[in-house]
């Protein structure tokens, strides 16, 4: 997909002429296009265990900003920032809820 094509995706996304079905179309592509890097940075940083759902998170997340996006970057740079710092925040918390159990145990 050219950057061109991505951004009549993004506009398609962000148009209030279109209509629901056309929102979510254009969301599935954007989806197929990047799901595969998403996955990938959410498994370098937290492993396998729970890759699939903090990818449906990074998604959910770039659906409910993607109106605000400013194009000042790609997509796919946009879309790795979400992912890096959903799991980076995963990891945040998994250390503070060994650690709490650390305490819990004694």
């Amino acid at each position: 997909m050219s950057p061109e094509e991505e951004k009549i995706l993004l506009q398609a996304f962000t148009s209030a002429i279109g209509t629901d079905a056309d929102r979510r179309r254009a969301f599935r592509t954007l989806y197929d296009r990047h799901a595969g890097l998403v996955r990938t940075i959410v498994f370098r940083f937290c492993g396998g265990s729970e890759s699939n759902d903090l990818v449906q998170e990074v998604f959910i997340k770039a659906w409910f900003a993607l109106p605000v996006f400013r194009h000042d970057s790609s997509f796919a740079t946009w879309i790795y920032r979400i992912a890096a710092n959903i799991a980076r925040d995963h990891l945040r918390s998994r250390r503070r809820k060994s650690w709490l159990s650390f305490f819990d145990q004694q």
